[in-house]
């Protein structure tokens, strides 16, 4: 049976066009970190986009359990903050067991785009 203590992630995003580049070289940085973070935390790190010339996305994301995931995002924000690309995120969802202040704090940033799904079947 699967880790209980999985979370995956999605997100639906839209950049602007002429941001694309800068968000590709983001990724490409982030992707460097993630390897880093070892195939053991990360799960899945994956960015894809409806076609080359899309401004919509989804990214999904696993983490081996919460820890990994709270660790990658303190890792990945001095290069987030380095681009300071305008992300517009138009649904963001959680599946798994968080702790109140996780869910809390990604409820108070994406407020009715973020859903925690944390009952399994």
């Amino acid at each position: 049976m699967e880790n209980e203590n999985l979370i995956k992630i999605t997100a639906v995003i839209k950049i602007d066009p002429a941001e694309r580049r800068h968000f590709e070289n983001m990724t490409n940085e982030l992707k460097k970190i993630v390897a880093g973070e070892g195939s053991s935390k990360v799960l899945a790190y994956d960015c894809y986009f409806k076609d080359p010339s899309s401004d919509e996305g989804l990214i999904i994301e696993a983490y081996s359990d919460e820890a990994a995931f709270l660790n990658h995002l303190n890792l990945i924000q001095p290069v987030s903050a380095q681009y300071n690309i305008s992300i517009d995120v138009l649904d963001f969802s959680i599946a798994g067991q968080l702790s109140n202040a996780t869910v809390q704090m990604f409820a108070a940033v994406y407020k009715e785009k973020f859903v925690n799904y944390s009952w399994r079947l």
